[in-house]
């Protein structure tokens, strides 16, 4: 994935985690996919309306993202270099 890819991802992956601060759901009705995002919280089930139902919740308990730019930008490359890598393995 080219450079500039990676770094609209993080963008993006930003957006969305401050959305969950911030109660905007704006970040999250664009870039998260209504159908198929699964999940990472054992609390909530899978899909887009389930994380925008959240945000109130979020909100109330006073949710703060801790993740940066910079973190994210790491987590991201580091997904694409091992899928790079490990793309022909099957596990």
């Amino acid at each position: 994935m080219a450079v500039n890819n990676q770094n609209e991802l993080v963008l993006k992956a930003t957006a969305v985690l401050e959305s969950l601060a911030s109660g905007d759901p704006g970040a999250i009705t664009n870039y998260i996919h209504p159908d198929q995002y699964i999940q990472h919280n054992q609390a909530l089930p899978d899909g887009r309306a389930a994380m925008l139902g959240a945000l109130n919740h979020l909100q109330e308990i006073g949710t703060k993202v801790l993740k940066t730019y910079e973190f994210i930008k790491k987590q991201i490359n580091c997904y694409f270099t091992c899928y790079r890598y490990c793309s022909h393995l099957h596990f």
